[in-house]
């Protein structure tokens, strides 16, 4: 995680997009502001919250399973909760 947080500092992303749920694991306990977004009828997570100063977005990778319908709402809802 040390050497994660130095490129993300050197390179000073807008943001920092994530796929795979896994990852959240690893970088819980650093996300401030930590949402968790669901959709009805998929066990698809999205996130989203600060890490390390940045606005963070988290989504499954496996998210092309979803209709684009679905997909869409879930990707509302992650992006949309850092701009309220």
């Amino acid at each position: 995680m040390p050497i994660l947080k130095e490129f993300i500092e050197l390179t000073d992303p807008p943001c920092i997009l994530s796929l795979g749920n896994t990852n959240i694991v690893y970088l819980e306990h650093d996300l401030r502001e930590l949402k968790k977004f669901t959709e009805t009828g998929t066990s698809h997570v999205g996130y989203s919250g600060t890490l390390w100063g940045y606005p963070f977005y988290l989504f499954h990778i496996e998210c092309e399973k979803l209709t684009d319908e679905v997909r869409h709402k879930i990707w509302e809802s992650v992006f949309r909760s850092q701009s309220q």
